[in-house]
């Protein structure tokens, strides 16, 4: 399993022509195993309800992702993102040049500054969101690989300077599979 989703339960209904099929809204959600090929949408056959559907399952993910970032603590972060992405990346989309202050935050030993915290939070945020579909190493590949989204940067680093482009990076990738 690479992440956890959440599968549509439809109730369809017919409309008055017997050759088309209505398709009401969802009744409930239920979490399931999903990949990279958005196994998120079952059942539905209609490739327009298809793309809307996981346009709004994405955004559940990265809702779930944005949480997950606005309640862990530094140490959590830290930790984390070390073991995904390693001391030096992680410090270097954290604004610092100093690879051990990762691990100090990680043992809860230092808090960042303001600012360093931050960068912190949008990268965790970020990859979270990125591994309810990815696994790990293409989490890491995808950080420090170019991005033509990002005019062929790593999202790694432009992560300090423009968070917002490199979630935008992030959604483009998970959505073109």
């Amino acid at each position: 399993m690479l992440g956890v989703g959440f599968k549509a339960i439809y109730t369809p209904t017919w409309s008055k022509k017997p050759s088309s099929l209505a398709v009401s809204k969802p009744t409930h959600l239920v979490p399931e195993p999903i990949g990279k090929q958005g196994s998120i949408v079952m059942g539905i056959h209609s490739g327009i309800v298809w793309y809307i559907l996981e346009g709004v399952m994405s955004a559940v993910i990265e809702r779930i992702a944005h949480q997950e970032a606005t309640r862990a603590s530094v140490a959590v972060m830290a930790g984390e993102l070390q073991t995904l992405l390693g001391q030096r990346l992680t410090a270097a989309m954290a604004g610092v040049r100093d690879p051990k202050a990762v691990g100090a935050w990680a043992r809860g030993e230092r808090e960042p500054q303001a600012a360093t915290e931050r960068n912190l939070r949008n990268a965790y945020g970020i990859a979270r969101f990125l591994l309810q579909v990815e696994t790990p190493q293409t989490v890491r590949s995808w950080f420090v690989g170019m991005n033509p989204q990002l005019d062929d940067a790593a999202p790694a680093e432009i992560l300090p300077h423009k968070p917002a482009r490199v979630l935008q990076a992030a959604r483009t990738f998970l959505a073109d599979g």
